[in-house]
Order: C-alpha cells, then structure tokens, then sequence
C-alpha cells in the first residue's frame, strides 16, 4: 500500500469520530512525514483545534506504526490557528 493510500486508510478509520464532533479532517497530501490537512465544520473555528490535530496525529501513529505530523492547511480566505 502506497503512503497515501496507509494514510487515508488510518483516517477514515477514525472518521466517526470527528463527525460525531460535527467536524472533519481531509486528507490534502503528504510530504515525507508531513501529512498536510484541512479542518471543515465545527473544528475549523474550535480554539481547541491544536489538542483535536495532536488527537488525530496520535490516533494515525498508532494505526500507522510510524511516525507522522499533520500540518493544516487553510482554504482560501481561511486563516489556520
């Protein structure tokens, strides 16, 4: 399996999760062991983003067994915490 396709498998795992928040995480693309992101809904405007990325980093190294950092990454006109 293919970096892109390990990582996106690991995240829609843990998908249910972040929905249940009323938010989400989208895969936007992966740079070594950067694993760029995008936050939607309800975790775009959260103060708490930061601790929820840690979660789902950690959540992702464990399904992984390989170490990964998430980067956000804002849309246009969105500014990232």
């Amino acid at each position: 399996m293919r970096p892109t396709e390990s990582v996106a498998f690991a995240a829609q795992s843990i998908r249910p999760n972040r929905q249940r928040d009323g938010g989400d995480c989208h895969l936007i693309g992966i740079h070594g062991g950067r694993v760029m992101v995008r936050l939607t809904g309800a975790f775009t405007l959260c103060k708490l983003s930061k601790v929820t990325l840690k979660g789902i980093q950690a959540r992702l190294v464990d399904k992984l067994s390989e170490w990964v950092r998430l980067n956000p990454v804002a849309a246009a006109g969105e500014a990232v915490n």
